[in-house]
């Protein structure tokens, strides 16, 4: 029977190889053994966690807790939650963490990573517009007229309110003032200095955003907390990575020691690579808009590199172009000339429902689907087909459109075709 350890060491392996968005961060990350803290708790560098209370649980709940304190770091719940209310602020990061682990929880267990929800836990249900400064408020006004903040209210969905107790798992910084850290010494024991504090909270920020520009196709994958990427806003996700990233996720899975992963070599960790001997991708299908709205040199530059990339994992390329209906069809492209002789010949309005009734009717079956469009589409008739294909489809936008989609059933729509990304 394998050691708590030996858990621990093959769920980051774990991570990293098969979800390295939360690998990258977490194999950075340190892990303690303490009998300081009840279950476990972090001072957002550093994972402390209680050995005798971690061994009565399963291996995929050790998994879920050890994620949950993950998590608090990667939101930087310990330097967000400076000046508030501390009691107040871990059940709102509680209740944001076990949301989003609620979400992940799928993509782990798809990887076949143990991975289930202990018994002990505040389990609430969040909203995708939710944040645990939301939450904090929320539950602020639940309890203003509470004098002890040992136990808090909590108002559901229903509108029903439930008591449940104030647990710490967020160790917050010593303030260097001996009163304050008195008065809050449960909570600052294990807590950083602040001059440490600061750097180990740049340092997160810097880790995230690099493991966001190597892992871009996490984005869609699997669930990315908003906190995440208003980190890297500022860091446009490119389409091509976006592709390479996906073509190299459906090698095949095999792994082998006689062929190691290069880059961790350097730092004597040797892990499997992946053998490149199969390819589960055989033929990718992009579809054009040609109503009008993108210009030749953007088609052009697109199509090009599309098959530059398409090219070098061996894979076939189909160009169709499409308005209200899908137009001119180019199979099997097989040279960059060849690219530049796949033109439109006719433009209108736009229906992207004519895709996958094309798509039906031809009993077409894309391994994976690229769909170049200014954004504006028509409205989806029928997202059992669309959903069908989502896990398969990138859309990539030649302009951003955030400010001028209307309701939110546009965006619901842009949602629900797959992977958003741009030009």
């Amino acid at each position: 029977m394998a050691s708590l350890e030996q858990n621990i060491q093959k769920f980051k392996f774990d991570l990293l190889r098969k979800m390295p968005f939360y690998g990258d961060v977490v194999m950075r990350l340190r892990f303690t053994e303490t009998t300081s803290v009840p279950v476990a708790a972090t001072n957002g560098r550093d994972i402390m966690y209680n050995p005798d209370y971690m061994n009565h649980l399963a291996v995929g709940e050790q998994n879920f807790v050890l994620m949950h304190e993950i998590l608090h770091i990667m939101l930087l719940h310990c330097k967000r939650g400076i000046g508030k209310n501390r009691d107040i602020w871990n059940i709102s990061c509680d209740i944001m963490v076990n949301g989003i682990l609620s979400e992940l929880q799928y993509s782990i267990r798809r990887h076949n990573i143990p991975f289930e929800r202990p018994r002990v836990g505040i389990f609430e249900d969040i909203s995708s517009d939710d944040d645990a400064e939301n939450i904090y408020a929320k539950i602020c006004e639940s309890n203003k007229e509470t004098a002890s903040y040992k136990y808090l209210w909590l108002t559901d969905k229903y509108n029903s309110p439930k008591k449940v107790r104030v647990q710490h798992d967020i160790v917050y910084p010593r303030s260097g003032n001996e009163k304050t850290d008195v008065l809050h010494r449960k909570q600052t024991s294990n807590g950083l200095r602040a001059e440490d504090a600061e750097d180990a909270f740049n340092n997160i920020e810097t880790i995230i955003r690099e493991s966001m520009a190597k892992n871009r196709s996490d984005a869609g994958n699997y669930f990315i907390p908003k906190f995440f990427l208003k980190l890297v806003q500022s860091r446009q996700i490119k389409w091509s990575d976006l592709l390479k990233s996906f073509l190299t996720e459906q090698i095949s899975d095999d792994v082998s020691y006689t062929t190691p992963e290069r880059k961790y070599i350097h730092m004597d960790l040797i892990l499997p690579g992946h053998s490149m001997s199969e390819e589960t991708i055989e033929e990718v299908w992009a579809f054009v808009d040609s109503s009008g709205s993108i210009g030749n040199n953007e088609l052009n530059q697109f199509l090009t590199q599309l098959y530059r990339i398409v090219k070098s994992f061996h894979c076939k390329l189909h160009i169709c172009y499409w308005d209200t209906q899908v137009t001119d069809v180019y199979k099997n492209v097989t040279s960059e000339k060849g690219v530049l002789e796949c033109v439109p010949h006719h433009s209108g309005g736009t229906d992207i429902n004519c895709i996958y009734h094309w798509i039906r009717t031809n009993n077409v079956k894309p391994s994976l689907m690229l769909i170049l469009t200014d954004g504006f589409f028509g409205t989806i008739s029928d997202y059992s087909i669309v959903r069908k294909y989502k896990q398969k489809t990138i859309m990539v936008l030649s302009r951003d459109i955030s400010d001028s989609l209307g309701d939110i059933h546009e965006k619901e729509d842009l949602k629900a075709i797959g992977r958003i990304v741009r030009l």
